[in-house]
């Protein structure tokens, strides 16, 4: 019977029909839909790249105007790159000395990402209100101003890592061959901007300046004494143990353990009796270091950098919503 009516004149058009109808209900739906892309498109006064270009060129404008406090950063990274540099140089790598080479490691990730995350956070207590002024008159995008923020801040979270490093590595001595040197600057670099992304996040936490610096010394201060270094992560108590996952700390220090004594199997002038590490096996096993981790390191700390900004992301368009 169905099939009799399908091919009946009358079923023949009211299939037509139905078509016809489903096809325009299609029409209507893409309409609606390139509608509302349109609309979006329509909320900011400008597009895209002339938002990125703009806000670009004015923080490069605001840059020029703090051009002395620019130039107190840099000596600033300079200083104390070169005391670094002095206070360790030539260590010999010996027995005695593998604990100062390993202080070293930790103290430049401490200075350069607290330097970093305190610059993040003081310079976002700056912005804030300019940004959400701007925000609620359409201007741009949170994407694009975060976007614009990373490039502009490029020198002192890209440029000085890379030169205090240089320095730090070539005055200490560290160990000679061009691929350490560029894995230590790059695990340096990615340090200095896990440390900007989570200072520009917590700015973000609290309206007050002094509650704000309250709270980036709680969350940093679990992070560093789960660094590696001043705690053995090995013995760290399980109810805390989750938050070295978090630790960019741990990640760069485990990454430059690897990358300082791979290369060196016995150390020289080694005293077993003196109760000191003599290999490099020894070493990792004292700082619970696994040496086929540098990879996964590399990729927590991209992930940490990420992770962050996208956390500052949403905290940033929430307190900016526009009505």
């Amino acid at each position: 019977m169905c099939n009799k009516f399908s091919k009946s004149p009358f079923g023949a058009r009211a299939y037509e029909q139905r078509q016809d109808e489903a096809f325009k209900a299609r029409v209507r739906r893409s309409s609606s839909v390139k509608e509302r892309v349109e609309e979006k498109s329509k909320q900011y006064t400008a597009d895209r790249c002339t938002q990125l270009k703009v806000l670009l060129w004015r923080h490069f404008i605001m840059m020029r105007r703090r051009l002395r406090l620019v130039q107190m950063q840099f000596l600033h990274v300079m200083v104390i790159s070169v005391l670094l540099g002095a206070a360790y140089f030539r260590v010999v790598h010996d027995q005695l000395r593998s604990h100062d080479i390993i202080a070293l490691l930790f103290i430049i990730i401490v200075f350069l990402s607290g330097d970093t995350l305190w610059a993040a956070i003081t310079q976002m207590r700056y912005e804030l209100p300019l940004v959400i002024e701007e925000r609620r008159r359409g201007l741009y995008g949170i994407e694009i101003y975060l976007i614009s923020k990373f490039f502009a801040e490029i020198p002192g979270s890209v440029v000085y890592p890379i030169i205090s490093s240089a320095i730090v590595y070539w005055m200490a001595g560290l160990t000679p061959g061009g691929l350490q040197f560029v894995v230590f600057m790059g695990i340096i670099v990615l340090v200095a901007n896990a440390g900007a992304s989570c200072g520009l996040f917590v700015s973000l936490l609290s309206k007050s300046e002094t509650l704000t610096f309250t709270i980036a010394t709680i969350v940093v201060l679990p992070l560093l004494i789960l660094g590696g270094f001043l705690l053995n992560t090995r013995t760290t108590p399980i109810f805390i143990a989750w938050l070295d996952y978090l630790s960019w700390y741990k990640y760069a220090f485990e990454a430059l353990i690897v990358n300082q004594w791979s290369e060196t199997n016995i150390i020289e002038a080694c005293n077993r009796t003196a109760g000191l590490p003599c290999t490099n096996e020894e070493i990792f096993y004292q700082y619970n270091v696994n040496k086929d981790n540098i990879g996964k390191d590399f990729a927590a700390l991209i992930g940490l950098c990420i992770g962050f900004q996208l956390l500052s992301f949403i905290v940033l368009r929430i307190k900016t919503k526009r009505k």
